[in-house]
């Protein structure tokens, strides 16, 4: 669903005031704006930063999936080389 309401997100300078002024400052100063662009920025501003949030915390989870993956193969391995290892010694203990 297209969302036709009016805002000014894209726009770098208006936003840099949107940043450190209260609602009623940056409305005075930008009288040609209405309330209801402010609004609709502020919605667009929240949906980006949480979907940015919602990205890096997904990138968080499959990376400590891949570490926790990566330190089950390292075990893997290390079991493997250490039952090796006892194979070897059995073998020498009952040869001797």
């Amino acid at each position: 669903m297209k969302n036709n309401k009016k805002s000014f997100y894209q726009d770098e300078e208006k936003m840099r005031d949107f940043m450190i002024l209260s609602k009623e400052n940056f409305l005075e100063a930008y009288s040609y704006i209405t309330e209801e662009e402010y609004e609709e920025t502020k919605r667009q501003m929240m949906i980006e930063i949480t979907t940015k949030s919602l990205v890096e915390e997904h990138e968080i989870l499959k990376n400590s999936n891949l570490i926790r993956k990566m330190r089950i193969e390292q075990l893997e391995k290390l079991w493997k080389t250490l039952t090796i290892m006892l194979l070897i010694l059995l073998t020498l203990l009952i040869i001797k």
